[in-house]
């Protein structure tokens, strides 16, 4: 490694971070970790019914396997850009609550 890197690397190492600043409480990761699989499980479960739902169309219509799957990769697509305000919003009232 050259000497200039390595020197780089060590000046913003962890070591260098004062020993407070590393401290968090146990309910406090907790409570975070829960807000995140609140604010993903918005987030997956409209990405999931929008696909589903131009699937269902797509099979309804009696289209061939790759219409199906393109409707699915659309839905897929809609359902997240359609889920990610609401995914924000439970993640920061799972947060706050």
């Amino acid at each position: 490694m050259n000497w200039h890197i390595h020197r780089a690397f060590r000046a913003f190492s962890v070591r260098s971070v004062p020993a407070e600043m590393l401290s968090l409480e146990g309910s406090a990761v907790a409570t975070l970790l829960e807000a995140a699989i609140a604010g993903f499980s918005v987030l997956g479960g409209f990405m999931a019914v929008v696909s589903g739902a131009l699937a269902a169309i797509a099979y309804w219509r009696r289209q061939g396997p790759e219409v199906l799957a393109k409707q699915m990769n659309l839905g897929v697509a809609a359902g997240f850009t359609v889920g990610v305000l609401p995914g924000i919003t439970a993640f920061i009232v799972a947060l706050v609550i």
